[in-house]
């Protein structure tokens, strides 16, 4: 691995990795005048990740060949028609994050009473064309905008918005321009090319928002890069062996103005999915502490629906008044005590100290974690609330719905465990209704985040980032 290698110019596009999250404990703790909801809620990074292309003009880099993932891999639908930014899907093992997947509940019916929005469409029996579509419905491919309106384009317009020269908010300790206008000569325009995409859309995974954080990332290191910032790279050993990696350009950008400023506007799960790791947020999720990230194997059941964010809100608003409001208050302070009680398990340092504090956490609290918007979707979607029961019945050591759903997870007690709770909850008979099951990780760090540089220039990856001196949080 090298030691440190310098770039002939300035990269002209970035490749950019967006982990999953997932939520340890969700508790709406009040709603603002304007009707956003308040939360409290310990986020996690995922090793699922997706990968966003930004690029500068002039837009010449063939994303075909400068994937990072693997340099022999085309993009497939690279150039087609109609579409802003190009969007692929690629789930397969060993990739990605991924280290098992598999589709059940293929024999299932229409889906008739389970509640599952979509599955009426599809006629679902058996055959390859059923599982095309289910996958397609599992992995939520309809859901993922192509144009303008996809998040991560946004992340990058209004990124350009606040970085230009000019604005009240510039990209700090940095020479020179900022990117600005087609008109600016000193600027440069900047877009999201492509999408290689693996978290399901509607799964309440945060898969938007981290494409937001990564166009948001790419952009900001394209602008250092630009300004005469160093995209020199190096390496050394974290405590644990593994590579870590220190950038001064990516120290700098990452906590910018622009990009948290951006970030704050694009949503509640943008400003954590620009840190990555582990944190415990507050509020609309612009406030967030981050604390020592897990290293633990996942598994994320996504079944053949998914969820809009802002309708589980609105029902969750419907069911917490009269009586079942009353108790929701109620238990609101338990569910705080309880993903406080597991952020101190995150906080604890040493493995075997970590494991006695989880094991008196999950005496106390239970194995579910804690979510108020899981019970409106658990009572309305049958289905899921009968994977649910499945979870429950397996050996994870906690399980719980991430987000406002529709994905639920599991994490599994090392890789023995993993593999014991894979045969429990991948297998064919008993499913209780269609579903992908992925086999990931929590992890520690960032996963490989790759560079490309043209004319001339390599792909450099990293396998962790060192979290250190973190001026990100």
């Amino acid at each position: 691995m090298p030691s440190g290698s310098a770039r002939r110019g300035p990269p002209r596009a970035v490749w950019q990795p967006a982990p999953a999250k997932v939520n340890l404990g969700l508790v709406v703790t009040g709603r603002r005048a304007d009707g956003y909801h308040l939360l409290l809620t310990l986020y996690h990074t995922l090793e699922l990740r997706d990968w966003v292309l930004v690029e500068a003009e002039p837009f010449s880099c063939d994303c075909r060949s400068s994937f990072p993932g693997d340099a022999s891999w085309e993009v497939p639908g690279y150039g087609s028609a109609g579409a802003t930014i190009d969007v692929s899907w690629d789930v397969r093992p060993g990739r990605h994050g991924i280290s098992a997947c598999q589709l059940v509940g293929v024999g299932h019916s229409s889906g008739a009473g389970t509640g599952c929005p979509g599955n009426e469409r599809t006629g679902m029996g058996t055959g390859a064309g059923t599982r095309a579509e289910l996958m397609r419905l599992c992995l939520g491919m309809d859901l993922v905008p192509t144009g303008r309106d996809n998040l991560a384009c946004r992340a990058v317009s209004r990124f350009t918005e606040l970085a230009r020269p000019g604005a009240r908010a510039g990209v700090p300790g940095l020479p020179g321009g900022s990117a600005g206008s087609s008109g600016d000569s000193a600027g440069m325009n900047l877009a999201v090319r492509a999408l290689v995409k693996t978290i399901p859309a509607g799964a309440g995974l945060g898969g938007g928002s981290a494409d937001a954080a990564a166009a948001l990332r790419g952009a900001a290191l394209l602008t250092a890069a630009r300004a005469g910032g160093t995209m020199e790279s190096g390496y050394e050993t974290a405590e644990d062996g593994r590579p870590a990696y220190r950038s001064p350009a990516w120290e700098t950008v990452a906590g910018a103005a622009p990009v948290k400023e951006a970030a704050a506007s694009l949503g509640a799960d943008v400003p954590f999915a620009v840190a990555g790791g582990a944190a415990l947020a507050m509020g609309t999720g612009e406030r967030f502490a981050c604390l020592p990230a897990l290293d633990w194997p996942v598994v994320v059941v996504k079944p053949s629906f998914g969820l809009a964010t802002a309708e589980v809100f609105r029902w969750y608003d419907q069911d917490r008044g009269g009586e079942n409001g009353r108790v929701a208050q109620r238990e609101a302070a338990e569910k705080r005590d309880a993903i406080l009680s597991l952020a101190q398990v995150l906080a604890t340092t040493g493995e075997d100290r970590r494991r006695e504090q989880l094991a008196r956490h999950i005496t106390t609290w239970g194995r579910e974690l804690p979510n108020d918007l899981a019970p409106v979707v658990y009572a309305r979607f049958p289905e899921l609330s009968a994977w649910r029961e499945r979870l429950a019945a397996s050996s994870a050591l906690l399980y719980g719905m991430t987000g406002s759903g529709s994905a639920l997870f599991a994490l599994a007690d090392g890789e023995p465990g993993l593999a014991r709770l894979w045969d429990e909850l991948a297998r064919e008979h008993g499913a209780p209704g269609p579903a992908l099951i992925l086999a990931s990780r929590l992890t520690p760090g960032w996963p490989a985040i790759g560079l490309t540089a043209l004319p001339g220039g390599s792909i450099v990856g990293m396998n962790r980032l060192g979290r250190g001196n973190d001026p990100r949080c």
